[in-house]
């Protein structure tokens, strides 16, 4: 009889354990992370993966992975993620250790890296490299009892608890819980966030001398606190111990012209002291060496998409520089990622201007590449510009479908009741070339008319239209 209580027992802590892992799942927090992390489980089961980047935001919208493999023939992967601090960082280093062996590391400092986590704002942020992290990791325990009150723990293990209240929202079949992203608005690779927008007209004026600024180091303030400095020395550790490189890097920033830039110089004596590569990118000589703008930001801490590839091919040419990385360029995984994000996010060339296009007076369309990729037409344009005002001006794209074939216009153009879909970039350094992201659902374009209006509204076409007919497009 009591042996058949205790398998009655068993089997119901088996099933209510069973229930709670499953609504755990459920009642998951949906972020970009998730999507980083089910992107990085999945590569790791393919192959090892050579290079790792750790950090905020503020690496994960400033390295492609794409490019490093490209610049540095290795196989990378970005786990940054919004907000996560210098601690956290190593947390999620230790996870990933268990599936992949790493030649180098590289970690992303910042003031950001080091604030304290206090506000729910904060925690929110580091919960979700807390989800990456096992529940039996005696790290993510140390983390939570530092970090949050005796009344979170329990959300912090329990995305249930966490969530609850959200019971009536949540999708009970559809465990995923990732980002759906839009290519309108961004592209999304192996944990890289490149931003399809550029930095607003006041944070644009805001920060137009950034790269002539005059730097302020005031070393009386101290940033590398006792419990940052032991962080960095167990990364040290880690490195040690598991075989790989460890370098340090800090990205571009508009407001680090603006602040004390003590904490670089802590950084950069800390790395000489443990033989640590550092790549400082927010000096003037490398914006200069990058030809950064203000345009090549989304805002005033992250780069846009322009921005990041610059960013991307310096940090690789760093780790060439400083690393030795095994080729993998003849590698079956290494070909079949190139051609993953060339089929996804560049897509296949299906016209490319023959001739300059004056479409104003002063300025020229020197060159015009189209690519598509599924639904996601890519316009990469060139100017040629001796005018002085170009900057009062966007650049209008529109797409039609051939008649009888409305149907296939996009659900926003046929609720406006428009006859085409609708693409526009806003020319504001045109010494750099303008990419332009249209979805559309169309597959039987009649023709795409490009031409320029006023910047503050849409008042008639300025100077002329650039025409493409579908029989100059190959869509084959």
């Amino acid at each position: 009889m009591k042996r058949k209580t205790g398998i009655g027992l068993a089997f119901f802590c088996l099933l209510l354990f069973s229930g709670w892992s499953y609504l755990d799942l459920v009642f998951a927090s949906e972020h970009p992370f998730k999507n980083t992390a089910k992107g990085f489980y999945e590569l790791a089961e393919q192959t090892n993966i050579d290079v790792l980047f750790l950090g905020s935001s503020h690496i994960y919208t400033a390295v492609n992975p794409h490019i490093i493999n490209q610049e540095a023939n290795t196989i990378s992967y970005n786990l940054g993620t919004d907000g996560m601090r210098l601690e956290f960082s190593n947390m999620v280093l230790k996870q990933a250790l268990k599936h992949t062996q790493p030649k180098l590391v590289v970690v992303e400092v910042f003031r950001g890296s080091l604030e304290p986590v206090i506000t729910d704002e904060s925690k929110g942020f580091q919960l979700r490299a807390l989800d990456f992290a096992s529940n039996l990791s005696a790290t993510k325990w140390q983390l939570t009892k530092n970090n949050y009150n005796f009344n979170e723990i329990a959300g912090v293990y329990s995305p249930l608890v966490r969530n609850h209240k959200n019971w009536h929202t949540e999708s009970y079949f559809d465990l995923e819980n990732e980002q759906d992203f839009s290519q309108q608005t961004a592209l999304f690779y192996d944990g890289y966030y490149g931003a399809r927008k550029t930095i607003s007209d006041a944070d644009s004026k805001e920060f137009a001398d950034f790269r002539v600024k005059e730097r302020s180091v005031d070393l009386s303030q101290r940033f590398l606190s006792k419990t940052h400095k032991e962080a960095l020395l167990e990364l040290v550790a880690l490195s040690e111990r598991y075989g790989f490189s460890l370098m340090m890097q800090t990205s571009p920033d508009l407001k680090a012209a603006s602040l004390n830039n003590a904490l670089y110089q802590e950084l950069a004596d800390f790395c000489k002291q443990n033989e640590i590569p550092y790549f400082d990118m927010n000096s003037p000589e490398v914006y200069s060496a990058l030809d950064l703008k203000v345009t090549d930001f989304k805002d005033a801490s992250h780069l846009n998409i322009r921005g990041s590839e610059k960013t991307s091919a310096m940090v690789a040419k760093f780790i060439n520089e400083n690393f030795e990385l095994s080729d993998r360029s003849e590698e079956n995984i290494y070909l079949d990622k190139a051609k993953e994000f060339s089929a996804k996010f560049r897509g296949e060339e299906v016209f490319a201007l023959e001739q300059p296009f004056e479409i104003k007076d002063a300025l020229t369309i020197e060159s015009l590449v189209l690519k598509r990729a599924k639904h996601v037409l890519n316009f990469r344009i060139t100017f040629k510009d001796s005018s002085a005002n170009s900057d009062r001006y966007k650049l209008g794209i529109h797409l039609y479908p051939k008649e009888g074939k409305e149907n296939q216009l996009h659900e926003e153009s046929k609720a406006k009741g428009r006859n085409f879909d609708i693409g526009t970039g806003l020319l504001q350094d045109t010494d750099a070339p303008l990419e332009v992201m249209v979805f559309s659902s169309i597959d039987d374009l009649d023709r795409i008319r490009i031409f320029l209006y006023d910047r503050s509204g849409y008042k008639g076409v300025v100077g002329k239209v650039l025409q493409i007919r579908e029989e100059q497009l190959n869509l084959d």
